[in-house]
């Protein structure tokens, strides 16, 4: 017996994907995130982010509201 492996197998599993590449993605940056950065000197830091937290918690909040009152009407 031997140990070599069969190439016509080897090149299947080439072909299948072996060789395709991932298209990244760009992570999608809101208001809150520029602004924070504008803020701090140091980026990214815990301050930056409780920033981008809290900016981000407020407008949850109004985007709800808004919602809300269009439903009422």
């Amino acid at each position: 017996m031997s140990n070599t492996t069969n190439p016509t197998v080897v090149l299947e599993a080439f072909r299948k994907g072996g060789s395709k590449k991932k298209k990244k993605t760009k992570s999608k940056k809101d208001s809150c995130y520029y602004a924070a950065k504008k803020a701090h000197k140091v980026f990214p830091s815990a301050y930056a982010s409780g920033m981008i937290a809290k900016c981000r918690k407020k407008k949850a909040g109004k985007s709800k509201t808004k919602a809300k009152k269009k439903k009422k009407k």
